[in-house]
Formats: C-alpha cells, structure tokens, sequence
C-alpha cells in the first residue's frame, strides 16, 4: 500500500511537471490555485482587501445552474454573498444574492457539484433569503413529468438520505396540453458485447415504432449516450440501417482515438515513453485478440514487440517506421469502421511524408489534426446524437437514451479533498479496501459514506 502511494505521487509529480514546462493549467488547477492563494497565509494575499475591493464594484450576486457549484467554488464566492448579505456597502449601497437551479439535474458531480448546497446556504443565511420552488414545468409533456416526479419520490427511500444529505424534491406540475409518452426498455445479454448488441437492437425497435408509426422525422429526434465511443457506434449502427445522422462532439481530428493511437505511437518510435505505449495500448478500440498475450492487455508484452519492431527498423525515417508498424500491429484492421484514421493516413501521407526531424513530424500532426474536422462529425443532418452532459439546455420532440446502466459509474468525486496529494491516496485507497482500518482516518470513512450518496444522486439524476 505504501509502494503504491509512493508511486502515486511520483506520477503527479511528473505531471506537475509536465504542465510547468508548458505553461498550462487545467480548469481545476485554475480553481484550487485560486483557492490556495485565498486560504494560505504563506501566499502573502491579503483576503480583505480584496474582497474589500471586488465589495465596491459588486454590488448584486447572481449565480445561476447552483446545483453544479463545487465545493471550492463555493469557498471562493462565499465572502462575496456575506458582504452582499451584510446589508450596507461603500457609499451605503445594499447588495443582494440570488441563486437559481436544480437538485434534480445535479449530475457533475464527478467535477464536485453538491445538491445539498440549497439546503445549506437555506440554513445558513435563514431568516435572510426567501426561498421560492417553482413546482410548473413548462418545457415537458404530462407522461415525462409523472414519470420524474414518481422516480424523485422514491429516491430517499432507495438511496437512503440520512442526516448528512437532503434529497429534497418539488413534485412538478406539467403545463402542457399534450399527454406525452415514456418508454423503457431492459437490454440484457450474458457478456457485455451481448448488452451492447441487445441495446442496439432495443434502438431498431424504438425508431421504427417512432418514425414508422408514429411519423417523426429524424431531425426530431436527439440519441443521449453516456460516452462519446457509444456515440459513433450508435451512428455507425445508424448508417448500416440507413438513417442520416451526426454527432455534436468530438469535431476535430484531434479528439478522435484514431489521432490519440497514432500520436502516442510517434512518441513511442523516438521517446520510448511507457505513458504513451499505455495511451496506445488502452485506447479504444481494443488491441486485436492477436497482439494481446492474456486476457487483460498486458503493456509489458506490447511494449516488447513495438521494440523488436523498432530496433529492426531504426535507421529510417519517421513516415516508414509508422508505415511498418502500421502493418505489424494491424491498424487498419483495430480501426476497420473507423473512418478517422484513414482521414488522419491520408494527411500523413499527403503532408507528412518527407519530414525527416521527428519533433517537427509530431508538431506538424498535432497541428493538421486540430486543424481538420473529423470525418464523423461532417454535416449535420437527421438524428442528433450527443453525450448526457452535451445535451444538458436542449430540447427535442424525441429523446431516446440509449445506455443507461444499472452499473453506470460517475467517478467519484474527490472534492472534500482540498489537497490533491490526498485524493490520490484516497483513490488508491479505495481499491484496498482491506486496508481500511490501518491506513485510513474516521473522518476519510465518514467522507467516502458522503460521497457515495451524492454519487448515487448523481446517477439518478
């Protein structure tokens, strides 16, 4: 266990290293920099002045889609709301805050949104806000909205709220005329394949009965998916039936896992860098049955073939050794029916051929592929298919969700840990849950009981 910390911290050392030398920052780092400047003294800002300052040119707060605000964030603009709620600033001007949003649709907290923040700033600033639930839903038919508002009674009762975590819900009214429609279906199979197939089949059976009986046409119906893998076999699936689609994400060649393999192979020919031969392994889609030594894809053995493939060819250039590799390890064949990497060959070919300096090769391609719209996202006729998180806003006639699992995972979130150093060890701690007793604290334990009820809301939600 202690092994594995030590080596947990390694890699985010590298990794903190990594976006030094390059001058970036992740939005997280944006937000807990910020944090840490606030709340550490040996960062030398004064808190006062300047809350003192922002005080003098804020004088109302409005924060609205509440239910995502994080932890952290909260921390950062609470000074703000007490000036507000303190009654007279400079020059004697009265603030006000207003918050506005939705426990119900509470469903990032893998990046640290917390439901239960409506019921605390309640409590906290009682007797100073007036609280209004808005109970018409204007947006939705009356068959969605009795269908919510059954699921959301339940939750308490199959989830189990206790005293730590209020899952307070406002039964909603429709204020629409129309009936509406909900439908679901249960896709099963005895291995995870067999799901998949199962739920594309359930898919066939739902648009048929949608625009064969029921008349809707394809621009009236949006295809929710959890991941965005799902998304392009779900338009794949789609093309072999013959009905027009698109996708709203992964817009640029860069964001497909045909250019993530590629480039990770390019920095494996020059670097032998074992981050980029696990991105090249683990990337979806999976390495062909033949490459693979055991059931799980074991790295090691990869990383001992592309080796007797490079040294064998070590004296040419970047564009051939990609080439031969291409064909040992049966590229064409991993990406089939994906036609992103035939796009991203192609431009290597056409543009990449005769660059000899293979810094500048993988420049160049990291700039062609960010450059260039990926084949899957072309155009944007018939059905709209796009993430959960993607679609959050939107509205359509026929929403179909295509993959809800009983299994389906938010990753923990990891934001009571204002110390990022502490929730790597307690993401690794959670995968050694025999140690629990020597290696963690009471108050870890009471944390993680925490997290795994705003997880489940998550999910419902």
């Amino acid at each position: 266990m202690l092994l594995l910390l030590h080596v947990a911290v390694k890699v985010q050392d590298v990794i903190d290293n990594m976006k030094a030398d390059n001058g970036v920052l992740s939005f997280s780092d944006v937000t807990y920099a910020t944090y840490h400047m606030m709340h550490e003294p040996e960062y030398g800002l004064s808190n006062d002045y300047l809350y003192f300052r922002l005080d003098g040119r804020l004088e109302h707060i409005l924060i609205d889609e509440f239910q995502d605000t994080s932890d952290v964030q909260w921390k950062l603009v609470q000074p703000l709301v007490d000036e507000a709620m303190a009654g007279a600033g400079q020059g004697g001007k009265v603030g006000s805050f207003f918050c506005v949003g939705d426990p119900k649709q509470t469903i990032y907290r893998f990046r640290g949104s917390n439901p239960n923040f409506f019921h605390n700033v309640i409590e906290e600033y009682q007797g100073r806000l007036i609280e209004e639930k808005l109970d018409k839903n204007y947006r939705s038919d009356k068959e969605i909205i009795n269908f919510v508002n059954q699921l959301f009674k339940d939750a308490d009762l199959h989830l189990g709220g206790g005293e730590d975590i209020k899952f307070e819900f406002t039964e909603q009214k429709a204020e629409s005329k129309h009936s509406g429609y909900v439908s679901v279906k249960l896709a099963t199979g005895e291995s995870s394949k067999d799901v998949s197939i199962a739920r594309l089949k359930c898919l066939e059976e739902q648009l048929a009965e949608i625009m064969d009986v029921s008349g809707w046409r394809p621009a009236d119906i949006a295809i929710l998916v959890a991941k965005r893998e799902t998304g392009f076999q779900v338009q794949r699936h789609l093309e072999s039936m013959g009905i027009k689609s698109h996708v709203t994400f992964s817009e640029k060649l860069s964001d497909s896992n045909a250019y993530k393999v590629v480039n990770a192979l390019v920095r494996y020919i020059y670097h032998r860098d074992y981050f980029a031969l696990a991105e090249f392994t683990l990337t979806e889609p999976a390495i062909l049955p033949q490459f693979a030594r055991t059931a799980d894809i074991n790295i090691d053995s990869m990383q001992q073939l592309l080796d007797s493939a490079l040294d064998a060819s070590e004296n040419l250039p970047v564009y051939e050794r990609l080439m031969r590799l291409e064909g040992e390890l049966s590229l064409t064949g991993r990406f089939a029916e994906d036609g992103n990497y035939y796009l991203l060959m192609d431009l290597i070919g056409s543009k990449l051929a005769t660059v000899i300096n293979p810094l500048e090769f993988a420049s160049q391609l990291a700039s062609l592929a960010k450059n260039t719209t990926a084949s899957s996202t072309k155009g944007g006729e018939g059905i709209a298919i796009m993430t959960v998180h993607g679609s959050k806003g939107l509205e359509f006639p026929v929403v179909i969700i295509h993959d809800i699992r009983k299994n389906f995972q938010i990753h923990p979130s990891t934001r009571y840990f204002i110390n990022e150093r502490s929730f790597m060890e307690a993401q690794i701690y959670r995968k050694h849950r025999r140690e629990q007793q020597k290696y963690s604290s009471e108050s870890y334990k009471r944390g993680e009981e925490l997290e795994q009820k705003l997880t489940k809301y998550g999910i419902i939600n």
